[in-house]
């Protein structure tokens, strides 16, 4: 699959969480979701807690997946062919999709967004 299927197969998944996530910003360089919740900041509001961005890279495309980074012991028994991806704390690179990594992909997703909502995050 091309990167073009990759993001687009990326993109799916994440949409399908709208609500309770939102997009807060989406052009051709990058697509973030957050939660719908007012996050503070300061002695203001954000707009939301950040939860996943999309990527498109020149190679590949990169989820910045934030529950890894504040969840990340919910996460130590992700699948290896997903662990492979993962670059760093929250960042997995995609140069290749199967249907086996789509499947892996929804769930991990899922179990984040279950977990945000648990902690009222979204």
């Amino acid at each position: 699959m091309e990167l073009a299927g990759i993001q687009s197969g990326l993109q799916a998944i994440l949409k399908a969480h709208v609500p309770p996530l939102r997009i807060r910003m989406h052009d051709a360089s990058v697509m973030e979701f957050c939660g719908a919740k007012a996050a503070l900041k300061g002695e203001g509001s954000a707009g939301g807690y950040y939860f996943a961005s999309i990527v498109p890279k020149s190679k590949e495309v990169r989820l910045y997946f934030f529950p890894m980074d504040t969840h990340g012991q919910e996460f130590q028994r992700i699948s290896a062919s997903l662990r492979n991806c993962l670059k760093g704390k929250s960042c997995f690179r995609f140069k290749k999709w199967d249907a086996k990594l789509e499947k892996d992909i929804k769930a991990m997703v899922g179990k984040g967004v279950k977990l945000y909502q648990k902690a009222n995050l979204i």
